[in-house]
């Protein structure tokens, strides 16, 4: 959970802050199966505008993150923007394995979806932030859609899928 500095007062205000979004029922039709809580769009949205913010004027701005144990960790934006010698010892990792057609789960700002197209790899870069999604277009990724992994319909199958936050798996 990402929490910009005015919620994070919000949050100590109230406890813990839980979203009172409507919840889809499992048994719907029309709408896929999600994880039962708040929409992450919610939690995410000062993630999509430090994003944004960035690429119009790269700051050296931060976030702080909620872990799951209730700790805060501050986030480095341009870390969502790194490449080639600033790519982590994960990234590289991943890049190496990386086979054939690739999805790239909550890719951000590209930062590994971009050197693997570079690499050759049909690579579609899934991004639930609308801004985001702006962002890796703007950076060059050529196939950057809007959605969730849970209604996401690939026309065929990926050979490889990538869900990394900034170089942990």
């Amino acid at each position: 959970c990402i929490v910009s500095p005015e919620a994070r007062s919000k949050r100590a205000a109230s406890g813990r802050g839980e979203s009172n979004m409507a919840r889809s029922s499992a048994g719907s039709s029309t709408e896929p199966w999600r994880p039962p809580g708040p929409d992450p769009r919610d939690a995410l949205a000062p993630l999509q505008r430090a994003l944004r913010a960035h690429m119009d004027d790269p700051l050296d701005g931060s976030l702080s993150v909620v872990t799951a144990d209730g700790g805060e960790q501050e986030l480095l934006v341009h870390l969502f923007f790194r490449e080639g010698r600033d790519l982590l010892p994960a990234d590289q990792a991943a890049l190496a394995l990386c086979r054939g057609r690739v999805l790239d789960v909550g890719a951000g700002a590209g930062a590994l979806a971009l050197p693997l197209q570079e690499l050759g790899h049909e690579v579609t870069a899934l991004e639930l932030l609308p801004g985001a999604v702006v962002v890796l277009r703007a950076r060059g990724v050529r196939d950057a859609q809007l959605g969730d992994l849970w209604a996401f319909r690939p026309d065929s199958p990926y050979d490889t899928v990538l869900a990394l936050m900034n170089g942990t798996a």
